[in-house]
C-alpha cells in the first residue's frame, strides 16, 4: 500500500527500505532492519512516533527522541505495535545500470589475498585488479544504493547500484519465477542431486535472470520508491539466511577515510569458504550491502562511524542442517575475526532477524558473546530506557516481560 501511495503521489518516499514489498512496517521495525547505501541508517532510525498496545490493553504512543532509541527496535517488548510515523524524503529519481562483472573484478580481492585455485585468473593483470579496485571504491563513495550478489559457483557478480522497479508484466513474470523455483527445489528429482550440483544449477539460473545493462544510454530511470523494490515475488520462495553487520574501520594510513579493503576481505572470505567445500551448502547467494551507522540502542550498526558491511549467505531449505550450520560457523569465524589497525576486534554483530542461533564467536556461545561483548554496554542502557518508558507510560518492565517476553529475550536482555 505504501509503495503504491508513493507511486501515485510522486512527492514523498522513504530514503531507503528493505527489498521485499510483502512485509509490514512493524515487521521491519521491531528487529531493526535496513536498506542499502553508506548514507543510510536503519528503518528504525526513521521513526518519529511509535504507537502500540501496552500490557494492560491500552493504546499508547512514544515520540520522545531519546525513548524512541529503544522503542523503535524493541523486538515487541513494549507491546503490540499498531502504527509508526516515519520521516520521509522528497521523491527523487533513480538512474541505474545493473551489470554482470567477472568475479575477480566486481569486488577485487585485497592485495596479497590468496584466492581459491579454482577461480580462473588467466588474462587478469595487476593493472586490471587495480582499476577494478578503484571502480569498487568509486561505487562505494559515490553511489547511493550499494548491493552485490554472487550466485554460487558462477563466474560473474551481479552489481546492483540501483535496479528499477519492473513493468507490471515483468513484475508478474518475477512473481511466477519465485513461485516456480519454490516448486522445483521441492521435487524429488532436485532433492536427489548432490549439493554442489544444486548450488551450481541455482546459481546459473538465478544469475541468468538478472538484467545486464552496461550502456549508460540505456540506463533505467525510475522513481526512488520503485527502485528500492527491484525484485518482486521473493516471498514465494523460502530460504535460509544468515547475515552479519561488520564495522568498516578507519583506513590505517588515511585518517578519516574508510578502509575499503576490509569490505573486500569479508566478501572474499565467504567465497573462499564456499569453494573450500564439496557439499555446496550455500545454494542461493552471497549478498552484500553497505550501510551507515545507527542511533538505535540495540542496532548492530550502532557505533559504526565509517559504515557497515552488511553481508549474508542464503540457501534453500532442503540443504542438510548440519552442512548449513557448519558453513555458517566457518563464515562467522571469518567475519568475527577482523581487527582494526590497533589490533582491536571489530564489533561484528548478526542481523537480529536472521539466523545466528547455535554459533560460537571466539570461543564463546553467541548468546554469551552478544550479552558480554557485542552489546555489553548497550543492553544495560536498553533496560534502563525500558524502565524510563514504563514509568512514563504507567506500566512496569515486569508486566512487559510477562506479557510480551520470550525465553531468548529473557536470556539476552534480563
Amino acid at each position: 500500500m505504501f509503495r503504491e501511495w508513493c507511486l501515485q503521489n510522486r512527492r514523498w518516499c522513504l530514503p531507503f527500505n528493505v527489498i521485499m514489498v510483502e512485509i509490514t512496517f512493524g515487521g521491519s521495525n521491531g528487529p531493526i532492519c535496513h536498506g542499502a547505501g553508506l548514507s543510510t541508517t536503519t528503518l528504525s532510525d526513521l521513526v518519529a512516533e511509535f504507537h502500540y498496545i501496552d500490557p494492560h490493553g491500552n493504546k499508547k504512543s512514544i515520540s520522545d527522541p531519546d525513548q524512541l532509541r529503544a522503542a523503535s527496535g524493541c523486538f515487541g517488548l513494549l507491546g503490540i505495535c499498531t502504527a509508526i510515523t516515519l520521516r520521509l524524503d522528497a521523491m527523487s529519481m533513480a538512474v541505474m545500470n545493473p551489470v554482470k562483472v567477472p568475479l575477480v573484478l566486481a569486488i577485487p580481492p585485497p592485495i596479497g589475498y590468496k584466492i581459491p585455485d579454482v577461480i580462473d585468473m588467466s588474462g587478469v593483470t595487476p593493472e586490471d585488479l587495480e582499476k577494478a579496485r578503484q571502480e569498487f571504491v568509486r561505487r562505494c563513495e559515490e553511489d547511493y544504493y550499494l548491493e552485490w550478489f554472487w550466485y554460487p559457483l558462477t563466474k560473474d557478480v551481479w552489481v546492483n547500484t540501483w535496479k528499477t522497479y519492473p513493468s507490471p508484466f515483468d513484475a508478474l513474470i518475477q512473481w511466477g519465477q519465485g513461485w516456480l523455483t519454490e516448486q522445483i527445489v521441492n521435487t524429488d528429482i532436485f532433492r536427489s542431486l548432490s549439493g554442489r550440483v544444486q548450488a551450481l544449477l541455482m546459481g546459473q539460473v538465478t544469475l541468468g535472470a538478472m538484467p545486464h545493462i552496461p550502456d549508460p544510454k540505456k540506463a533505467i530511470r525510475t522513481l526512488t520508491s520503485e527502485a528500492l523494490h527491484f525484485r518482486r515475488g521473493i516471498q514465494n520462495m523460502r530460504c535460509l539466511d544468515s547475515e552479519w553487520e561488520i564495522p568498516i574501520p578507519e583506513a590505517p594510513n588515511n585518517p578519516g577515510k574508510r578502509d575499503h579493503s576490509s569490505v573486500q576481505r569479508a566478501w572474499w572470505d565467504a567465497i573462499s569458504v564456499v569453494y573450500s567445500r564439496d557439499d555446496g551448502p550455500m545454494r542461493l547467494a552471497l549478498e552484500m550491502r553497505l550501510t551507515g551507522g545507527s542511533n538505535m540502542i540495540l542496532a548492530p550498526q550502532r557505533g559504526n562511524n565509517f559504515g557497515t558491511t552488511s553481508i549474508e549467505v542464503l540457501t534453500i531449505p532442503n540443504t542438510p542442517r548440519d552442512q548449513w550450520q557448519s558453513f555458517l560457523q566457518q563464515v562467522a569465524d571469518a567475519w568475527t575475526g577482523y581487527t582494526d589497525s590497533n589490533g582491536t576486534h571489530l564489533n561484528s554483530r548478526p542481523h537480529w532477524a536472521k539466523e545466528w542461533a547455535g554459533l560460537t564467536v571466539r570461543g564463546q556461545s553467541i548468546e554469551q558473546y552478544l550479552k558480554e561483548v557485542a552489546y555489553k554496554d548497550a543492553i544495560p542502557e536498553f533496560r534502563a530506557m525500558l524502565e524510563k518508558i514504563a514509568t512514563a507510560q504507567g506500566t512496569t518492565v515486569v508486566e512487559m516481560r510477562d506479557r510480551f517476553g520470550n525465553p531468548l529475550l529473557e536470556r539476552l536482555i534480563f
